[in-house]
């Protein structure tokens, strides 16, 4: 009788601080929903030989509740030096990857206030249901190669922010303090490049002028090449810029590899506009980075793991002569940062959207006929478990749980990509009117740029373009 009741206790104390974890990275929590994010100043000298990072964010936040405490996130393994507020130290607490700070009086509701966090450290690699979360610390030609992605885990990861996606901040500014002898890309415009008091190391500014997820917010460092294709649409001229990691012995193939990519992706983006709308960030910039893991979607400077290779891992890439990850990251600047998910749980509206545009381009670009054959192998192999990286779908479900941040829906990639891409092939048919249809992509994109959704808002625009009820088949689909 004493082992049971020492095991039930062990395992009672286990669900506990499960539940408990999950309540602190992905719920909101009163000291998370007492404010608003509005501004991250983001300020981080990176050094490559100790891969390490050390620096600080300064936070400024609009109280939405009077409040003496506030929730910020950061990985515990992390170290903070101090928080700073109106000059002064504050006292904090840490609890798993996130820390509450204690403020000195109430903070009154609608003002804003800003609060530094210093703090530096060896941010973790190689994390998440992928394990490709992180810092990745490379080399390429003799040089240092770094990158960093955490979609799956999230941004605290490697700089302290608010861990929330339904709360993104409406612009930031980026100070990257790196080696001198490496280029610095990252996202919105350079404004300029100074050196650095600290010997061999450059600071690079940047300025993100629309809002952001937490986890779009990104920095390359390399050995580039940059070039840069012209793209024209109604409002102006705009450049489109192609980062290649430099080649000392670039093949004449290799070359001609770059200039057709160049073109897909000017292609692909006037597909996205003629569809959707204008992309949404032509006063931050269009970019597309080579980087050392598969891809990302980041923010106005997207990742991709080869520019010069058609990636195998795709259905349809034996057949069609499209850059996969390419034109998935690309989408995402339509689905996913432009028109933003503000839970981990309804995340299909970022892949499966996404997802689904790389089909409707094969549609464009190859017809009908190659659009149905693709997706229906799309959607079996996802079943099965075939097709390289194209992963078996786990269960028939397509929403996760709200209010948890959990790396595990990435688990799910057989629902929240090629089920959700499926999905809307589906109600597509189902509505059987490619005009109302279209319509309904559309007026979402165009609603909800440069906000935050949940699969509701999508759903009262189908049923306000159809003038029906399609409640009951969205929960069949998703739920």
């Amino acid at each position: 009788m004493k082992i049971k009741l020492l095991i039930a206790v062990f395992f009672l104390t286990k669900i506990v601080v499960a539940q408990s974890y999950k309540e602190v990275k992905g719920g909101l929590l009163p000291e998370r929903a007492c404010f608003d994010v509005g501004y991250y100043d983001l300020h981080l000298t990176i050094n490559p030989d100790e891969k390490t990072i050390k620096g600080h964010n300064v936070i400024t936040f609009k109280v939405v509740k009077a409040t003496k405490k506030i929730q910020i996130d950061l990985f515990k393994n992390l170290d903070i030096d101090s928080v700073v507020f109106e000059n002064k130290k504050l006292s904090y607490e840490r609890k798993f990857d996130a820390f509450f700070i204690d403020f000195p009086f109430e903070l009154e509701l609608n003002k804003n206030y800003s609060v530094a966090v210093y703090y530096g450290g060896k941010p973790r690699t190689n994390i998440g249901v992928r394990s490709t979360d992180g810092f990745h610390w490379k080399t390429h030609n003799k040089l240092p190669l770094v990158g960093v992605a955490c979609q799956i885990v999230g941004a605290s990861v490697w700089y302290p922010c608010k861990e929330y996606l339904g709360d993104e901040p409406d612009s930031v500014r980026l100070h990257w303090t790196v080696p001198v002898q490496l280029q610095c890309i990252s996202n919105g415009k350079l404004e300029k490049v100074e050196s650095s008091p600290i010997a061999g190391y450059k600071t690079s500014h940047w300025v993100v002028r629309n809002p952001i997820n937490s986890y779009n917010v990104t920095i390359y460092l390399g050995d580039y090449q940059k070039v840069s294709g012209v793209y024209i649409n109604a409002s102006g001229r705009h450049s489109m810029e192609y980062y290649f990691l430099k080649k000392n012995d670039k093949s004449t193939k290799e070359a001609e590899k770059e200039k057709f990519y160049v073109q897909m992706g000017l292609t692909f983006v006037a597909f996205c506009e003629k569809m959707f709308g204008e992309y949404a960030f032509w006063n931050d910039k269009l970019a597309v980075v080579e980087t050392v893991y598969d891809g990302m979607e980041h923010q106005s400077c997207v990742a991709v793991g080869s520019l010069r290779e058609n990636p195998m891992g795709y259905a349809y890439a034996e057949d069609v002569n499209l850059h996969g990850t390419l034109i998935h990251e690309l989408a995402h600047e339509w689905w996913g940062n432009a028109v933003s998910s503000s839970d981990m749980g309804d995340m299909w509206l970022h892949e499966g959207f996404a997802t689904y545009t790389e089909y409707l381009f094969i549609e464009q670009m190859y017809g009908k006929k190659t659009y149905e054959a693709e997706i229906s192998k799309m959607y079996e192999n996802a079943l099965s478990g075939l097709g390289g990286n194209v992963y078996k779908a786990q269960t028939d479900k397509i929403l996760a749980p709200r209010n948890v941040y959990s790396n595990q829906v990435f688990g799910m990639q057989g629902q929240i990509y090629w089920a959700g891409a499926h999905f809307l092939h589906a109600l597509r048919k189902e509505i059987n009117n490619d005009t109302v249809f279209f319509d309904i992509l559309r007026t979402f994109y165009e609603r909800y740029k440069k906000k935050t959704v949940l699969t509701e808002n999508f759903l009262q625009i189908v049923n306000e373009k159809t003038n029906k009820d399609w409640t009951q088949y969205f929960k069949n689909g998703l739920e």
